[in-house]
């Protein structure tokens, strides 16, 4: 713990990280361009300005709404309609907010490092502070005039 604690707070090394931020930017990226080619065949009298806000925003609103009108009829429209398509947009949302929460879980992990270093140095101060204290008290015991020899006791 001592030397985690050492390479976090002066040498500022990290440890290993959940996120990968190669593969956050490449869900990302990936998320834009199905929302952009989305929003281009589906709403057709959408700017250019709009549909850039939607692409930047995320937006899944027009995904959730065209997957809801179509598992009305999913059979039908699984084979002619948006339904594989809005699928695989969400499942590509999905997996671009699941690499933000690990990024966000290695921002609190990361703030936190230091204090559970700390943490778990505290049972090796509190032994190494009674075995002083034992070490002492049987030093002075040793050197102290009360300590007698068989002889005085009986």
């Amino acid at each position: 713990p001592a030397t985690s604690l050492r390479d976090d707070l002066v040498l500022n090394k990290r440890g290993t990280s959940l996120a990968d931020p190669r593969a956050l930017a490449e869900a990302d990226r990936t998320l834009e361009m199905m929302l952009n080619d989305w929003t281009r065949d589906t709403q057709r009298g959408v700017s250019k300005e709009a549909r850039a806000k939607i692409v930047a925003d995320h937006d899944m609103s027009s995904v959730n709404d065209v997957l809801a009108a179509e598992t009305r009829k999913a059979v039908k429209n699984l084979v002619s309609g948006n339904i594989v398509r809005a699928l695989l947009i969400q499942v590509q949302y999905v997996s671009t907010e699941m690499h933000k929460a690990m990024a966000d879980i290695d921002a609190v992990v990361a703030a936190n490092q230091a204090t559970i270093q700390l943490l778990s140095l505290f049972p090796g101060f509190l032994l190494l502070a009674a075995g002083f204290r034992l070490f002492r008290t049987l030093i002075i015991a040793l050197v102290s005039e009360s300590v007698q020899s068989d002889h005085n006791v009986y």
